[in-house]
């Protein structure tokens, strides 16, 4: 991600953003460099207003500011714990697709080393007629040598 959509990543999270980090990624990635410019100068505006919006009711309304202070951090623990679940559920789909990926490729797996053994086991009761045939043809009637 070059440096420009990094610094909207990095706005949107401070703005706090209900939108998953995978979620602003991904939307971001797919922006054009033009859109990306004016949402930087955008939210650049929003966050400097918040930030002296902010250090104006504190001065004023000391009181006024810690109950709505107080209100916001519940409303964003309530977003992060929302944006948690869905991470979490995200990440279990995950889980259960690799596990059946996972699955998938150890039976592969097993059906490619049993063919293989299959094939060495023909190899060698080929080598073991062919050693019998051959024995027969020259009289000698024994049995193949052991591994």
């Amino acid at each position: 991600m070059d440096e420009k959509r990094q610094k909207l990543l990095n706005l949107l999270e401070k703005l706090k953003f209900p939108m998953l980090p995978k979620e602003a990624e991904e939307t971001i990635s797919k922006m054009s460099d033009d859109d990306v410019d004016y949402l930087i100068e955008a939210y650049s505006d929003v966050d400097n207003y918040e930030n002296v919006l902010d250090d104006y009711v504190r001065s004023v309304d000391p009181e006024g500011y810690d109950k709505l202070s107080k209100e916001y951090r519940q409303k964003l623990a309530k977003i992060k714990e929302d944006n948690d679940y869905k991470m979490e559920k995200i990440q279990e789909e995950e889980d259960v697709e690799l596990d059946a990926l996972e699955s998938k490729a150890e039976r592969e797996m097993e059906e490619k080393v049993s063919e293989q053994e299959k094939d060495v086991d023909e190899v060698v009761q080929l080598g073991d007629d062919l050693y019998s045939t051959l024995s027969e043809s020259s009289g000698e009637g024994s049995a193949p040598p052991s591994e």
